[in-house]
């Protein structure tokens, strides 16, 4: 279990999509958190979020609702994972401005390489709403073999991300 890269990756597809509700991927669930949906595949789970270094099963949290540290070192990450009202990340790259569904966001994007059991790509893409006071991050692998993943997944969740439908 070891990082050997990580390198910062254009979110350009993020300003792509110019409807400000895009429609419910088949087979996908909408999963909203102070005024924001977002949609995952439908076996996901959700529940509240709780100190976690990663997960075996892909799952969306909601929370934390405060100011919260959380230490996990380099691990082989288990299943895919969305955190609603995540805490905003610090440090590394300066984020991109885009526009996701009507939405100004900060976009923060990076992949890791994992060798180990899971052998797999990990992207993980920070999402700031300044307008909603909310972060999103999604961290999915680009490969079936980990729980959840998919090749594009993490962005095909974040470009999901949009204002509760009315």
């Amino acid at each position: 279990m070891m990082l050997l890269t990580a390198c910062l990756v254009s979110c350009a597809a993020c300003s792509a999509s110019t409807s400000t509700t895009p429609a419910l991927p088949v087979g996908w669930k909408t999963v909203t958190h102070r005024g924001v949906d977002i949609d995952v595949p439908r076996s996901w789970t959700v529940e509240p979020w709780h100190a976690n270094c990663g997960v075996a099963i892909p799952t969306v949290f909601i929370g934390p609702q405060g100011r919260t540290v959380l230490y996990c070192p380099a691990h082989n990450p288990g299943g895919a994972e969305v955190i609603l009202g995540a805490l905003p990340l610090l440090g590394g790259k300066a984020p991109i401005m885009e526009t996701i569904n009507g939405l100004k966001a900060r976009v923060t994007a990076a992949q890791a390489v994992f060798h180990g059991s899971l052998g797999a790509t990990i992207t993980s893409i920070y999402v700031t709403l300044p307008t909603k006071e909310t972060t999103i991050f999604v961290m999915v692998g680009n490969s079936a073999r980990a729980p959840g993943g998919a090749p594009g997944r993490a962005m095909q969740i974040v470009e999901t991300i949009h204002s509760v439908r009315t």
